[in-house]
């Protein structure tokens, strides 16, 4: 599949907080929508479905850090991730 100019420049001005991993979800997202060989920007997820992703996330973050105790590096290894990606992470949704 390929972007149509409007769906690459659509994605392009978004904010990827969650970098390659936001992006490719939404891409598998939009492959399965596409009605042919090209991804339109009618095809692409709404943004308020993302902002429901991100909320979902600040949730099982928070919910970690309280079963933790606050403390990070279990926190990361619980949720399966590095502790440079948490810490972008509680930035990203302003945690402490």
């Amino acid at each position: 599949m390929a972007l149509t100019p409007g769906a690459a420049a659509a994605l392009a001005a978004s904010d990827w907080p969650g970098n390659v991993r936001e992006l490719r979800q939404v891409l598998a997202a939009a492959r399965i929508r596409a009605a042919g060989p090209l991804i339109d920007v009618h095809d692409l997820p709404v943004r308020e479905a993302l902002d429901e992703v991100r909320a979902a996330e600040r949730r099982v973050l928070l919910a970690a850090l309280r079963e933790t105790g606050g403390d990070r590096a279990a926190t990361a290894a619980r949720l399966g991730i590095s502790r440079a990606t948490l810490y972008r992470r509680l930035k990203r949704y302003q945690l402490r």
